[in-house]
């Protein structure tokens, strides 16, 4: 049976140094402490204990623990010491080791508990540490061997005087989390939370991507490749520049989810010309015919478009170059993608939303081709490795991107915290793999439907 970790969140202190019950404060419409609370419950922690002390009774009628054990520590005036032994008094004989969590920690997520938590099971080190950019931090796992030690410590010194006494028996983790380095002990700590973790700091597209004065963008994957497309077209619409949306394969009628654009034409390349000429539109959308039975709009063949971008008649062009029957990943069958040659960009867009389900019909398109790609099986789970080797290998999320072609990464449906991290550490796997796979020039991980999609940024 796996060892069963114990998660103690240490959450008794008088947060002299802030002035004010740092665990109260309000975080993104939460309080600190039930962030980590939250994060904890749904990880793969056996149980969770808080340890609470100074506004004990303010905090428990402000949130909600319904998993936990709380305990209350008297003697919290004493130091965290006195919160750990606390903590420990709860465990019982089948318990293999302690978490020990700070109650101040919001932007630590589940991954990371997780990945600590394997690491220990592997291991069975006597303590395990995360580490950040080479900068240890917390969770710390103890094992139960050093139980009776943690319980002679004294004072505010928590856990930490044991490191010298078993540093040849400590495992430091490495893990794609700034959360396990960032706690909350003064005023500016938390308005510097507030300020790096407000939405309005992310970036729009066009704040990021490098593009030239007119290109033709092919858009490729799975999990927001109309949406990028979209998103793109008024950003460049917002600036004054014309631009087509069209297709080599099909694309939803951009009524079908309310995309913005000026003008729909369906027919041959040369009428596209002549009413853009008459019309000056902003965004145009155009295709040879829609299919009432799909809702689709047939595309252009690529030498059709190579001779829309010749033309010079519109700034950009946005192709969407392979289809994903809107489902979050894939990889491309034999004939896929269809990429106009004179293709300047090729954005592969894959998303997140697919970490942790399995490797089946219901999440992947294509799925003989992405477990041949990823070298996986039928029901493995989709792990940040998996997509690595998705984007890195050369039939897969880039594949017949023109040789001159700038390729960017968009990793999309970052919607928490978690799979922020989990775009990074995909990109991370790349970065290791060998510069033969990092075949990219830029990656982004994004929320795609929202005015500032930009959420992370890695140039290359």
């Amino acid at each position: 049976m796996p060892k069963k970790v114990v998660g103690i969140i240490l959450a008794a202190g008088q947060s002299r140094r802030m002035e004010t019950t740092k665990q109260l404060l309000n975080f993104h419409q939460k309080p600190i402490l039930q962030w980590v609370y939250d994060i904890c419950g749904e990880s793969d922690l056996s149980k969770i204990i808080i340890v609470l002390g100074h506004q004990k009774k303010k905090i428990l009628q402000q949130m909600d623990f319904p998993q936990a054990i709380v305990v209350e520590n008297p003697d919290y005036k004493s130091g965290q010491s006195t919160s750990l032994i606390a903590g420990l008094g709860q465990l019982d004989e089948e318990d293999d080791a302690a978490m020990f969590l700070l109650g101040d920690q919001p932007l630590l997520n589940k991954s990371t508990i997780n990945l600590l938590i394997k690491s220990y099971q592997k291991l069975q080190s006597s303590i395990t540490i995360p580490v950040f950019n080479e900068k240890r931090g917390n969770p710390v796992i103890f094992d139960r061997s050093l139980f009776h030690e943690l319980e002679q410590i004294s004072g505010d010194q928590g856990g930490r005087g044991c490191f010298n006494r078993h540093a040849d028996d400590i495992d430091l983790v490495e893990v794609n989390d700034e959360g396990v380095l960032i706690d909350l002990d003064t005023r500016e700590d938390y308005l510097n939370l507030l300020k790096k973790n407000n939405p309005e700091h992310n970036k729009a597209l066009l704040e990021v991507i490098p593009f030239k004065s007119s290109e033709l963008i092919s858009v490729v994957g799975g999990g927001g490749k109309t949406s990028t497309i979209f998103s793109l077209a008024n950003e460049y619409a917002d600036k004054g520049f014309s631009v087509l949306v069209t297709t080599t394969t099909a694309i939803f009628h951009p009524d079908r989810e309310g995309w913005k654009y000026d003008f729909l034409h369906l027919g041959d390349r040369q009428k596209v010309l002549k009413e853009h000429y008459t019309l000056k539109s902003k965004i145009t959308v155009a295709g040879k015919l829609y299919d009432s039975n799909s809702g689709k709009i047939k595309g252009y063949l690529p030498d059709e478009i190579d001779a829309l971008y010749s033309s010079g008649s519109f700034d950009y062009i946005l192709v969407e170059a392979d289809g994903s029957k809107r489902l979050p990943v894939k990889a491309p069958a034999e004939h896929e993608p269809v990429i106009p040659l004179l293709s300047t960009t090729t954005i592969g867009v894959i998303g997140l939303s697919c970490l942790g389900k399995p490797i089946d019909s219901d999440t992947v398109h294509r799925l003989d081709q992405f477990i041949e790609v990823t070298s996986s099986s039928i029901g493995d789970c989709i792990t940040p490795s998996i997509l690595a080797k998705l984007i890195g290998e050369e039939k897969g999320l880039f594949k017949s991107t023109p040789a001159l072609a700038k390729k960017v990464l968009i990793l999309n449906q970052a919607d928490t915290t978690e799979l922020v991290s989990e775009g990074g550490i995909t990109i991370r796997k790349i970065e290791n793999s060998g510069e033969e796979k990092k075949n990219f020039n830029l990656a982004l991980i994004c929320k795609m439907k929202s005015d500032k999609p930009v959420i992370e940024i890695e140039y290359y």
